[in-house]
């Protein structure tokens, strides 16, 4: 269980996550590190972005001498400072406890003077207001040593100050879509010094910021809130006391349903980072180790590593150990480097997956043109992008597959997307316009299907949210609340059904609601806000696509997704066309169609969708049915004239027979002229299960009073007055009455 506090209150249900249906094997994330500069907007308390004390007046300079508590509160006067951008303006609710005078400069500002409850809490409004990359300070002075500050917060506005929320609900939502989430840079894997069990950063310290990134808990927390599986890397220098620790947490604390891929250090075989050489320093005086260049001994002794790894969180999780998914991380362009520890652990334990569940290299597509040259263009790095996913990129996801298959591992990534970085300022302002190129979202599509073409499995983008700055474009998006994007629209179209802007999975009501809000309306708009053919608009293209995924919707809500957006003139030997959907199987779908005096569309029965091409000119009436699963029915009605106008007149009205139907009795007109002709159940005026729909205004000119079966049920058109206790006249076929006009609408129960 999550540790009180560290719960979010937006929570989706887990077996609503379960039940996602995802479109590519490539769902998961990498989430951005955390520290002031950071764009995520991921705390509801941005006192998690706070960077190490300094200075008192001066946070960018360090102070080495300063004392600090067992929590990492200062004991002598301090700053600290965060820019934490993606957070938005407004008025913030300050608080700490201890004896100390507290000072807010830069971007923020008190709004009157602290004020030191009963409770021993100080507390006090701050006015935010971002400039640029300006940084809020945040001072202490006159501090007691003997009761230092400590449980500093500042509160996000729009949450309580007492809140136990720990991540945002624009963070949280900007999760959604994605499978699995990768805490690499969150727990500050790269370069980690961790040994120790108390070398970890707990959840209550002041610096959530630092060498060892943040607590677990918050990990943990954070895949409890989110309902979502968890990536975690375990430091290079991790002891097995420390491993074996931190599986109990993730087992405790981890909500039961979730998948935990456990990886060890992040790309060791990468010389520019410092697991490199802390593995490396290892294999050289391991005597198992058989490898002769620094290289080989680093694969092999990850391998082994990992190997131990996964055996402790085994044991740990005992029952529950299903849940464990053992990664070896490798690399993408030298398939050798993950085979020579693959073989390794082969040759000392036998099959590796028994130990290992997946092979995990990244997935990047690079440019191998010089960015740097003066004179490069968009048109010639987008042809040089498609060349490499066709070619580099799809030869080294078939290699690492056949070498996954070998073992018998899933094929993963753990980091993956466009990697186009500059040694100098020269390609910058290419690399900037290529991420807003709509070419960049194909390009993305291509990268995903030659992911899942070729066998992918789980894929880790890199990453969710970062501001475009040099050699940093890797952010789906730039911040948490940023509408879309190019790539990040691209990635939702990959992952999930087209419609779906409300990121769940599924495309129903909600989704045609969204749509509909904007639809024809002037502005640039996104996936989430209805535009799932990224052209920046929301009209009927983008309606269609809605349509044809639709999912469970009510009879009504079908209906209104049916007409919306039809028209209601058109020409003679032109097709006329509706769409209800008809994703739902739990309703049937009829559709007719009635001009002057017959039945001019015939009908078409449990299909959503339905065309029409008028012969002549006239004024139609299109009718849809639908009928659910409790054999309740749901009628609309479209006018359409077609090259002019013609008037129906005189009455008609017809039933279906057969016991279970369900009929719609309509004048389809504002008036009947004539007397009624109807087509009843044979056999009886009105059989048991039958469902009449009745609106005829002047049926009183017909024939004596009809009494319905008592199993039946009977409706009013709701454009029209009903006239209950008229029966219509019995007939076995349709009696076409010269200038009738008939309207008819039908469904068929289930």
């Amino acid at each position: 269980m999550a540790r009180k506090g560290l719960r979010s209150a937006y929570a989706p249900s887990l077996e609503t996550c379960e039940a996602r249906l995802l479109m590519t094997g490539y769902n998961g994330i990498n989430i951005g590190g955390n520290g002031g500069l950071s764009t995520s907007n991921m705390w509801v308390d941005i006192a998690k972005t706070f960077g190490a004390w300094g200075v008192s007046g001066k946070p960018y300079m360090a102070n080495p001498s300063l004392a600090l508590s067992a929590q990492g509160y200062p004991l002598a006067d301090a700053s600290t400072d965060t820019i934490d951008s993606g957070s938005p303006n407004g008025v913030y609710q300050l608080s700490y406890q201890g004896t100390a005078s507290v000072r807010v400069t830069g971007t923020g500002s008190m709004i009157g003077l602290p004020v030191t409850g009963a409770d021993g809490v100080t507390r006090v409004q701050v006015q935010l207001v971002h400039l640029g990359m300006n940084p809020i300070n945040l001072t202490f002075t006159n501090i007691n040593v003997a009761d230092p500050p400590h449980d500093l917060h500042l509160i996000e506005p729009g949450y309580a100050v007492n809140t136990t929320q720990v991540f945002t609900n624009d963070f949280l939502h900007r999760l959604e879509p994605f499978s699995t989430l990768r805490v690499m840079e969150l727990t500050a894997t790269n370069w980690n010094s961790q040994v120790n069990w108390s070398d970890r950063t707990l959840p209550n310290n002041f610096l959530q910021t630092g060498p060892n990134g943040v607590a677990y808990e918050y990990v943990a927390a954070l895949a409890n809130a989110s309902g979502k599986d968890v990536w975690i890397n375990v430091p290079a220098q991790a002891s097995d006391d420390f491993v074996t620790k931190l599986a109990d947490l993730m087992r405790d604390q981890v909500h039961s349903t979730a998948k935990v891929y456990v990886e060890y250090g992040n790309e060791n075989w990468n010389v520019g980072f410092g697991q490199y050489y802390q593995i490396r320093a290892v294999a050289r005086v391991n005597p198992l180790i058989t490898a002769n260049s620094d290289s080989g001994k680093v694969a092999q002794e990850s391998a082994y590593r990992l190997k131990q790894v996964g055996d402790i969180f085994r044991q740990e999780f005992g029952a529950r150990s299903s849940q464990l998914n053992v990664v070896y991380g490798a690399f993408q362009g030298y398939s050798v480097w993950g085979q020579m520890g693959l073989d390794f652990v082969n040759s000392l334990y036998g099959d590796p997956s028994k130990y290992i569940s997946g092979l995990a290299v990244g997935s990047y597509f690079q440019p191998t043109i010089d960015l740097n040259q003066v004179g490069v263009t968009l048109d010639q790095l987008f042809a040089n992008l498609t060349t490499f996913i066709s070619g580099s990129l799809t030869t080294s996801i078939k290699v690492n597959k056949a070498l996954a298959n070998k073992y018998h591992l899933a094929l993963m990534t753990y980091e993956g997307g466009p990697a186009m970085v500059s040694s100098t300022h020269v390609g910058q302002p290419l690399i900037d316009a290529a991420q807003d190129d709509p070419r960049m979202g194909l390009m993305i599509q291509q990268f995903v299907a030659a992911w899942d073409k070729n066998g992918g499995g789980l894929g880790e983008f890199y990453k969710l949210i970062a501001p475009n700055a040099w050699s940093n474009d890797w952010g789906l998006l730039q911040t948490a609340t940023q509408p879309g994007s190019v790539k990040y629209d691209a990635m939702m179209a990959a992952i999930l059904p087209g419609g779906d802007a409300t990121l769940d999975g599924t495309v129903g009501y909600d989704d045609f609601s969204i749509l509909k809000s904007h639809f024809n309306q002037p502005g640039t708009f996104w996936w989430e806000q209805g535009d799932f053919n990224h052209d920046n608009t929301v009209n009927e293209g983008d309606l269609e696509i809605l349509r044809s995924h639709l999912g469970a919707v009510t009879a009504q809500q079908a209906s209104e997704i049916a007409f919306f957006n039809t028209s209601t003139t058109g020409v003679v030997g032109q097709p006329l066309t509706f769409n209800a959907g008809g994703a739902n199987g739990a309703m049937t779908y009829s559709w007719s169609v009635f001009g002057g005096s017959s039945l001019a569309g015939g009908m078409v029965v449990n299909k959503g969708a339905f065309a029409f091409t008028p012969t002549a000119p006239g004024n139609y009436l299109i009718y849809l049915g639908i009928t659910d699963a409790s054999h309740h029915v749901t009628y609309s009605t479209r006018n359409v004239t077609i090259a002019g106008s013609s008037t129906l007149g005189g009455g008609g009205v017809r039933l279906l027979s057969g016991i279970g139907s369900s009929v719609v009795m309509t004048s389809g007109v504002s008036s009947l002229s004539g007397p009624a002709t109807a087509i009843v159940p044979a056999g009886g005026a009105n059989g048991a299960g039958n469902h009449v729909f009745m609106g005829p205004q002047r049926l009183s000119h017909a024939h004596p009073t009809f009494r319905p079966h008592p199993a039946a049920s009977v409706a009013v058109h709701p454009h029209l007055t009903a006239s209950v206790g008229v029966r219509p006249q019995v007939t076995q076929g349709l009696q076409d009455r010269k200038g009738a006009g008939i309207g008819i609408g039908m469904g068929i129960g289930v």
